[in-house]
């Protein structure tokens, strides 16, 4: 059904300015079920409006004004009274609105708002479950729909942001991804989690959509969609990972000592790489020198995109000025703000600009951030974007046209080692494994036992993998990181020592090396993000040598 909410009274008054009598429909349907458009409602807003100095000159309960036929019957039988109206207001979903406009010549308002397409959990309570993508995929996720109920419509598993199996987003919203695998396990599907989801096919749902079964029923629409599907996946047959949408192999486009951080990785040393975040402005004299100041002491530096959802200065602009300093950057690309045209030509951009190493995330959702009501993109996932990558250093974009020039990038990627789902982390790791990535950064380690176990189950995987480790500053903030921040856990050890330390910098400096010398064993190399605290690195890290 349609979930609906009552427009504030004051809107609907603006709407009516100039409008003295007005004509009311509510619907007995989805309108009346979610309390927005019965009788109940029109009785009310009549006496609201008449309260208000307007005239109702008639109300309808239509059994449902988005049947454009029945619509047109009701309104027959009411004709006189709509006729007498200067406009109607109509208290219904956004398309029982559009019927009744189609159907008279008054201004035709909307009472209501239409949020979601959802379920009836009990009388008065509902939950939004279906999109309307036009390709459902839940027979691949346990009927659990992970397109409307991930914050980030991810379909290749959770990001790294879920908390006692809830979403990062809050507000009491369960993770999907922790249902959807509770429920392949009961049903002894978790297999079906390995699939490559490929990217939507948004040409299949353009605005607006029409069926009409006068020309089509529905038995030949279904015949013509499996030939599309069909003819695409003979287009891309030589893929490995997905039904659809690839034709690149992966092992052909696995370029060799493209960047000293590739170079250092796969010959074996353990490399120091640092985080910087990129200014909210244009006065970069300060993040520049940042990176100056810190350049004999990593190889390569991360430059954020937009973290936390913040709005700052863009990664690829602030990679370019560090790479035309010669300090190595490591860009982020993020599928929060853009879609796959987008991102295809962001990527175009940083090869021409110098830019060599692509870390690629989902992102944090908007709603963490300052502007919260952004509307997020997803367009596609980190896997989705990652064999993207792979297909354009292939030479061909997304639908297999050929570049004029490829080009050519070290991808990487992001793991949450502490993640209460780490299957499900482990699982979307393998994908992205398989999609390109060959370099991951993990969320911030404290606990080498966590991390000990956690590499353990990925010790089959060919590729790199660097420690993250965030500075302490006070116990205080150690807590708050436990509380509040996915897969981190300061184990009770280390917050008594920055609890009983004369000198706070001097110990947070003394656990960082403490834990960069405990990760030599275990992975391929640490990575500082010192929040803002870059004098610190310096005191962490030796310099490194050529």
């Amino acid at each position: 059904m349609i979930i609906t909410e009552k427009k504030p009274l004051t809107e609907l008054l603006e709407n009516l300015e100039g409008f003295e009598k007005v004509f009311l429909i509510g619907c007995s349907d989805c309108a009346a079920l979610a309390q927005t458009g019965g009788d109940k409602e029109l009785e009310a807003l009549t006496i609201k409006f008449t309260q208000a100095g307007k005239e109702v000159v008639g109300t309808l309960l239509s059994d449902g004004p988005c049947h454009n036929l029945r619509a047109k019957q009701e309104l027959r039988g009411v004709s006189d009274e709509v006729s007498q109206a200067d406009a109607l207001v109509v208290l219904a979903c956004g398309a029982g609105v559009q019927a009744v406009a189609d159907l008279v010549s008054q201004p035709v308002m909307p009472g209501l708002n239409s949020l979601f397409l959802g379920n009836v959990k009990r009388y008065g309570w509902f939950e939004e479950r279906c999109s309307t993508c036009g390709e459902c995929l839940i027979a691949d996720t346990g009927g659990i729909c992970p397109v409307t109920r991930c914050a980030k419509s991810l379909v290749n598993g959770p990001c790294g942001g879920s908390q006692d199996g809830m979403c990062e987003v809050g507000g009491d919203r369960p993770c999907v991804w922790a249902q959807i695998m509770d429920r392949l396990k009961e049903q002894g599907r978790t297999g079906k989690l390995d699939k490559y989801q490929p990217m939507k096919d948004f040409e299949r749902s353009i605005k607006p959509g029409v069926v009409d079964l006068r020309m089509e029923n529905q038995d030949a629409r279904s015949e013509r969609l499996a030939m599309v599907i069909d003819g695409r996946e003979e287009k891309y047959a030589h893929s490995e990972f997905g039904k659809r949408n690839w034709q690149i192999m992966l092992d052909d486009v696995k370029p060799e000592g493209l960047t000293r951080l590739q170079r250092d990785l796969d010959a074996g040393k353990f490399v120091q790489t640092a985080e910087i975040v990129p200014p909210k402005g244009v006065a970069i004299e300060k993040v520049l020198q940042y990176g100056k100041d810190i350049r004999d002491y990593v190889i390569a530096v991360n430059v954020n995109e937009n973290p936390a959802s913040v709005m700052r200065l863009n990664s690829l602009s602030l990679s370019h000025l560090f790479a035309r300093e010669g300090i190595e950057p490591i860009f982020h690309i993020t599928t929060r703000e853009r879609n796959r045209l987008a991102l295809q030509s962001e990527l175009l951009g940083a090869y021409v600009l110098g830019v060599r190493n692509v870390l690629v995330l989902t992102g944090d959702h908007q709603s963490m951030g300052d502007h919260k009501e952004a509307k997020p993109v997803y367009d596609l996932d980190s896997v989705q974007l990652l064999r993207l990558c792979t297909e354009m250093m292939g030479g061909k974009d997304y639908n297999g046209h050929d570049l004029d020039g490829a080009p050519d990038f070290y991808l990487g990627a992001v793991v949450n080692p502490g993640s209460d789902l780490l299957d499900l982390q482990i699982m979307k790791m393998r994908k992205k494994a398989l999609a390109g990535a060959r370099y991951f950064f993990t969320q911030a380690i404290y606990d080498l036992k966590i991390f000990e176990n956690f590499m353990d189950q990925v010790k089959d995987m060919d590729v790199k993998i660097l420690a993250g480790i965030i500075p302490l500053k006070s116990a205080k903030m150690a807590r708050f990181m436990n509380k509040n921040i996915p897969g981190i856990t300061v184990p009770e050890k280390l917050i008594g020592r920055m609890e009983k330390a004369q000198d706070r910098t001097a110990e947070s400096i003394s656990i960082c090396k403490e834990i960069s010398e405990g990760c030599r064993d275990l992975c391929n190399g640490v990575h500082i993000m010192p929040i803002g605290w870059y004098s610190i690195i310096p005191q962490i890290f030796d310099p490194v040598k050529d």
